[in-house]
């Protein structure tokens, strides 16, 4: 008797003919989290396998490494560490206030992965605008 095929372990239906593929992917090398990589998928469960096969292979070759991390907790961090290596409490009460003020209103809460270049094109021309040089801003 051949009844209705079981999805694989990582693939859940979400609704006929749509699957969510999840494979395991390591641990956030800086928040120490684990890390799951999720598809959505649109197809029968054999095409699903298929899929899910391959993002296997994409995690296993290191194509979704990388840390979720926001740029808020790698500045505070990158802060911590000034403060460790001995910096002057004037240079890191600068760094800070720069970063309060120019960098985390737009790019705080942002995935450090999901930074573009425009992003940063555009809070550096922020600054030249204001007279500050890009040597100058933190993080």
């Amino acid at each position: 008797m051949a009844g209705k095929p079981r999805p694989a372990p990582g693939i859940k239906s979400r609704k006929p003919g749509e699957w969510e593929l999840v494979v395991e992917a390591g641990r956030d090398p800086v928040t120490g989290k684990r890390l799951r990589v999720s598809r959505i998928f649109r197809g029968n469960l054999r095409e699903a396998k298929k899929a899910r096969a391959v993002l296997l292979v994409e995690v296993g070759q290191g194509r979704h490494d990388g840390t979720r991390a926001t740029v808020e907790e790698l500045c505070q961090e990158w802060l911590v560490e000034l403060v460790r290596k001995g910096r002057s409490p004037n240079t890191v009460a600068n760094y800070r206030r720069h970063y309060e003020h120019d960098v985390r209103p737009t790019l705080g809460s942002v995935e450090v992965r999901k930074v573009t270049t425009k992003m940063l094109t555009d809070l550096y021309g922020a600054h030249q605008t204001r007279g500050i040089s890009a040597g100058r801003t933190p993080c």
